[in-house]
């Protein structure tokens, strides 16, 4: 018994001795990292706690001729060794979704060592060190967790898309993904720290605001052109058959739900989309939410197709009625999307 007990120990210790992974202290965590390019120069900016008493968070910021470079600049400008594993936003400039190297920008991000694949896709038009600089926790004191909470509440809302880099990346020509739109709101005060900076330098808590909703469309090519409001992002929510229980916003009121339900279907170069509802609240009549709620979703589609994003997975649809690829691209979908006609119909039903 002695000797398996002692054998059991010495085990124990081997094994502790030959784990290489590094304490959670001794690694700077990116919970939102950013990528811009401009004039040939590339930025990337990483939010980090700071790990000190009283907490608080820090941005990082580094330049390079390419992202390969600025990312190891960054990896540099780090207190600790770079980790992506909490990472929960991965904001894009608008500029660079825009251009033909985004496609590739996410699937070079996806690579990097242990990257949460789960980190919602993020597009904004304002500056990143300042939208950086405004990521501070709104509920709690853990930036990342405040994160999740309020993403899956605006996911619940149906205001933002579900768009996690593993999601985005696996679709494909036959459907397009729909990516997170935020904007900065308020007075911020900008800090950096790059390689240029003292290793003393603290991150200023910001008093700026960052507003998360409505989405970016994102065309056959996997570049970014178009955009939905929050209140056109529930809409295609629901054309995509999400499960909303929640207030559908109009444009002279609301509806409360207490269910809705949609159905699209593609039959030759027609759309074929009913909408149901079930409620128990409205500001509008009847006729006037289905007058309403038709000529919004027809304004939604119309974005859709001026985009040529087929967020709703159509081509899928269309491929089913060909047995080669031969026929299938004989068809010309990406010239045939735009052209396709839409058929709306909303029924409701009023919960008492």
């Amino acid at each position: 018994m002695r000797k398996v007990i002692l054998y059991l120990l010495c085990a124990c210790l081997l094994c502790g001795g030959c784990s290489s992974a590094l304490p959670a202290e001794e690694r700077s965590f990116a919970v939102a990292l950013g990528v811009s390019a401009a004039a040939n120069v590339w930025e990337v900016t990483a939010r980090i706690p700071t790990y000190q008493q009283g907490g608080g968070y820090l941005t990082l910021s580094a330049q390079g001729a390419t992202l390969a470079e600025a990312l190891s600049m960054l990896d540099a400008a780090a207190p600790m060794r770079m980790h992506y594993g909490q990472t929960r936003l991965l904001i894009v400039s608008q500029g660079l979704a825009e251009s033909a190297d985004f496609p590739g920008v996410l699937k070079a991000l996806s690579r990097l060592r242990d990257m949460r694949l789960q980190a919602q896709v993020c597009v904004t038009a304002d500056d990143l060190p300042a939208f950086m600089d405004a990521l501070e926790p709104q509920t709690g004191t853990r930036l990342s967790k405040s994160l999740d909470i309020l993403l899956e509440t605006r996911r619940e809302l149906g205001v933002v898309p579900e768009a996690s880099l593993s999601s985005v990346l696996l679709m494909g020509e036959r459907q397009c993904p729909v990516l997170l739109s935020a904007a900065l709101a308020g007075e911020e005060s900008v800090s950096r720290q790059g390689m240029e900076a003292p290793p003393e330098r603290q991150s200023v808590r910001s008093a700026g605001d960052i507003r998360f909703g409505g989405s970016w469309l994102v065309n056959a090519a996997g570049q970014v052109k178009g955009s939905l409001s929050p209140r056109e992002t529930q809409l295609l929510n629901l054309l995509a058959g999400k499960d909303l229980r929640s207030s559908l916003a109009m444009r002279d009121g609301a509806v409360t739900l207490s269910d809705a339900g949609c159905k699209v279907k593609l039959d030759g170069n027609t759309v074929f989309c009913d909408v149901r509802l079930r409620y128990t609240d409205a500001t509008l009549s009847e006729e006037g939410v289905i007058r309403e709620l038709s000529d919004d979703i027809r304004a939604v589609t119309a974005k859709l197709s001026a985009a040529d994003c087929d967020a709703l997975g159509l081509g899928r649809q269309a491929i089913r009625h060909f047995t080669d690829v031969t026929a299938w691209k004989e068809l010309s979908w990406p010239a045939l999307y735009p052209r396709l006609q839409w058929q709306i119909t909303v029924r409701l039903n009023t919960v008492t």
